[in-house]
């Protein structure tokens, strides 16, 4: 029997597959029959031989779940079973952490303050339908607190300072007032937040107390600005934080515990992420064609067996 699977030739955490036809009793390593494609989770890329593809499947090819669902995203199953075929750019797309990081220059323009209903309400669709990790996408020093921002430099003459928002909503700094500051090495700063605002580049904090360029370079630069778990902005549905999927035990559909996920690496086009156990490590993208649930504790994942490197 014929089965069309993926097959690994990435390097360590940059997995890249060919969609391949092989013998069932062939080593994971062996010879393929048929190279049918390419799938580039990172990127989120699929390229398909839809015509060899469907000679395969004539043939009597098994696929795997997961080539199933790469098959059915670019219209592949369609054609085969005679129906109108789609292509579902979405099937394999997430919200982009480098939109995210945009956000801040949207803000300051006029075009940003009316945001499209369309647009919101495709993003809110794309929301539920895919799990993400969104937030904070760097360490904080306590364990106890989460950082919302991390201050890279002074601007201008008055205290001000160039951040990097570490959270999915500009908006929470409205609300945001007594914040604490932290730094390696440091001593927790207690600050009060005077103002914020965007510009071009991004994101601008002012610190009561803090106006110099000179005082906020050797108070603030290189510090975290950090909240308690109980100030945390609610996540839109389907989205979740990074620290809350960190150490997450994850099982297969039975129940079977594969591991943990020890990092969330945050690609161009979607989160991966790193899953330690009994067979190593393993990079899962996180999509719906692998991803099935996040519950407390715990994620349900499918098709990591053609994630295992050979």
């Amino acid at each position: 029997m014929v089965k069309l699977r993926l097959s690994r030739i990435g390097k360590r955490k940059q997995p890249y597959y060919r969609i391949v036809a092989m013998n069932v009793s062939a080593p994971r390593n062996g010879r393929a029959l048929a190279e049918l494609g390419t799938y580039d989770p990172l990127h989120a890329s699929v390229k398909i031989d839809t015509e060899r593809a469907i000679e395969w499947l004539n043939n009597g090819a098994q696929m795997t779940e997961t080539v199933a669902a790469l098959f059915d995203s670019q219209g592949v199953l369609a054609q085969w079973q005679g129906r109108e075929a789609q292509v579902h750019e979405d099937a394999l797309s997430q919200d982009k952490p480098k939109r995210r990081r945009k956000l801040a220059a949207q803000a300051a323009t006029p075009a940003a303050e009316e945001a499209p209903e369309a647009e919101a309400a495709a993003e809110a669709q794309e929301a539920k339908r895919r799990p993400r990790a969104l937030a904070k996408s760097r360490s904080v020093v306590a364990s106890d607190r989460i950082a919302v921002a991390y201050i890279s430099r002074p601007r201008g003459v008055r205290g001000e300072v160039r951040a990097e928002a570490l959270t999915h909503s500009l908006e929470r700094f409205d609300d945001l007032e007594n914040v604490v500051l932290e730094r390696a090495g440091q001593p927790e700063l207690p600050l009060v937040l005077e103002r914020w605002r965007t510009d071009a580049k991004g994101l601008l904090l002012k610190f009561a107390g803090v106006d110099s360029p000179e005082a906020a370079r050797d108070e603030l630069v290189k510090g975290y600005i950090t909240v308690a778990r109980n100030q945390l902005a609610p996540l839109p549905e389907g989205t979740y934080y990074i620290d809350d999927l960190v150490d997450a035990t994850v099982v297969d559909a039975t129940g079977r515990e594969l591991g943990r996920i020890t990092e969330v690496m945050q690609m161009p086009s979607t989160d991966v992420w790193v899953v330690h156990g009994a067979r190593g490590e393993v990079l899962v993208p996180a999509v719906g064609d692998f991803v099935v649930a996040v519950e407390e504790d715990r994620v349900v994942v499918q098709g990591l067996e053609e994630l295992y490197g050979s």
